[in-house]
C-alpha cells in the first residue's frame, strides 16, 4: 500500500489516510492475483516491448526482422 492508503484485510477495504474515503477491494483481487497482474503491466510498460507486440500482432516475425524494424537505440538490455 502507498503511504497515503491503509488496507484492512479483514473486510477487504482500503482507506485514504488523507480524506478517510474507503473502498472495498473485490475479493478476486487478492494478493495472489495482484502480483502477477503487476508483473504483466510492468512488462507492457516498456515502449520497445509494446512496439514488438504491435509488430507481432500483424504477422509472425523472426528476431532479426524485428530488430531491423526498431530504432537501434531501443535494442539492447531490457529497461526492467
Amino acid at each position: 500500500m502507498s503511504p497515503n492508503m491503509s488496507e484492512n484485510k479483514t473486510n477487504n477495504t482500503v482507506t485514504c489516510d488523507s480524506c478517510g474515503h474507503s473502498a472495498r477491494i473485490h475479493p478476486q483481487l487478492a494478493d495472489k492475483y495482484v502480483q502477477p497482474m503487476a508483473e504483466i503491466f510492468k512488462v507492457l510498460g516498456d515502449p520497445t516491448r509494446i512496439k514488438i507486440l504491435e509488430l507481432l500482432s500483424h504477422e509472425d516475425m523472426c528476431v532479426s526482422n524485428i530488430a531491423e524494424m526498431l530504432p537501434p537505440s531501443s535494442i539492447g538490455s531490457p529497461s526492467t
